[in-house]
C-alpha cells in the first residue's frame, strides 16, 4: 500500500514530519524501495492497489512522479482506498488506464519462469474486495493458458481482500480465502 498524499502516520495518523519535507513520507519511500528493487534486480513493480489515500487529483499527480522516478516497468490496480467515493476524487481505472497501466480487470503477465494474474477486486464505497464477477474472465484465463505455462508458478494478486481482515501478501497466495476462487479458476 503507498498512499499517496497521506500526511499522517502511526496508528491514528496523528505523528507528522517536523519540519515538514518537500517531499512527504509515502512519496519518498516508494521511490525508495522500487530504486532498490530494480538495483536488485527486480523486472516489473506491481502495485496491488492503495496507490492513494482518497482518490484525489494530488495524490494521482504524486504517482506520475512515482512513476518517472521507477526504472522499471510497473502495473497497477486500484484498492479500496483509490475506489472511495470523496469529493473530487477520480476514478481510479480511469487514472490507471489513462497511464497504460490497468487495461482490464482480470490481466496476466508472463515473466520467464513465473505467471502473474492481477485482478480488480474493489467494491466502490468498501473496504472488502470480492473476486465472484470475474470467475468467467479467470476461467478464459485457465482454459487459454498454452500448455508449456500450466506447470508454470503464478502470483494471484486481488487488489483488496475478499471478505476478511488485511492479511493478504502474495506469498500465501494459494491458501488465502481471497484468492481460493482464483486459484480454482487459474489452476490446471
Amino acid at each position: 500500500d503507498l498512499h499517496l498524499g497521506e500526511e499522517g502516520f502511526g496508528l491514528v495518523k496523528r505523528m507528522r514530519e517536523r519540519p515538514r519535507p518537500v517531499t512527504d513520507y509515502p512519496l519518498r519511500c516508494a521511490i525508495a524501495a522500487a530504486r532498490e528493487a530494480a538495483a536488485w534486480g527486480a523486472e516489473l513493480l506491481v502495485i496491488k492497489g492503495d496507490i492513494t489515500d482518497v482518490g484525489q487529483p494530488h495524490e494521482w499527480d504524486l504517482f506520475d512522479e512515482l512513476l518517472a522516478a521507477v526504472p522499471i516497468p510497473v502495473v497497477a490496480i486500484p484498492g479500496n482506498h483509490d475506489t472511495f467515493e470523496r469529493r473530487h476524487a477520480l476514478d481510479a481505472t480511469s487514472e490507471l488506464q489513462a497511464r497504460g497501466l490497468f487495461p482490464e480487470p482480470v490481466h496476466t503477465i508472463d515473466r520467464p519462469g513465473i505467471r502473474i494474474v492481477t485482478a480488480d477486486s474493489t467494491v466502490p464505497r468498501r473496504s472488502r474486495g470480492r473476486l465472484a464477477h470475474h470467475t468467467r474472465h479467470l476461467t478464459v484465463i485457465r482454459t487459454s493458458t498454452p500448455r508449456k505455462l500450466r506447470d508454470t508458478p503464478y502470483f494471484v494478486l486481488p487488489s483488496s481482500p475478499a471478505g476478511g481482515r488485511s492479511r493478504y501478501s502474495a506469498a500465501r497466495a494459494p491458501s488465502h480465502a481471497a484468492s481460493a476462487g482464483m486459484n480454482r479458476c487459474i489452476s490446471p
